[in-house]
């Protein structure tokens, strides 16, 4: 079930947050999906209607940045 009280954001947010191109947010988004952790933590209706959970988007980001500092 998802909450609605947490803040959501399109892939067109994060794009401007994170300062990356659409490709690049795309294939981390890909990532993101692809994790059960992250399940209730996005909606896909749709090509214009993704939404994401901004804590879990921000999470994985912190994330991906460990992994790729460990070389993995």
């Amino acid at each position: 079930m998802i909450n609605i009280t947490k803040e959501w954001v399109n892939v067109k947010e994060i794009i401007k947050i994170y300062g990356l191109s659409r490709p690049t947010v795309t294939n981390l988004l890909k990532k993101f999906k692809s994790m059960p952790k992250y399940k209730n933590s996005y909606t896909d209706l749709g090509y214009r209607t993704k939404k994401f959970e901004l804590a879990a988007v921000k999470e994985f980001m912190l994330f991906m940045n460990h992994s790729h500092l460990k070389g993995e």
